[in-house]
């Protein structure tokens, strides 16, 4: 036993197996990581992997509008 308080820490990712896959990039989902979880599946927890899960983009109001964007 090490009395080094930085001896022992967080597993290495490394060699920490995945427990899931983001449904939007196919990254790979580790254990303690959030996630968006939605009907259409999980996925990271980031802005780009969460338009793409709900098929979302940004864009102006002014530009939406004026091309008539359907909402269904």
């Amino acid at each position: 036993m090490s009395l080094d308080r930085f001896a022992y820490g967080p597993p290495d990712p490394q060699n920490e197996k995945p427990i899931g896959y983001c449904d939007a990039c196919g990254g790979e989902i580790y254990r303690g990581e959030q996630v968006y979880v939605s009907q259409m599946g999980v996925c990271h927890s980031t802005i780009s992997c969460l338009s793409v899960l709900l098929d979302v983009y940004l864009m102006d109001a002014e530009d939406c509008f004026m091309e008539g964007v359907s909402l269904w």
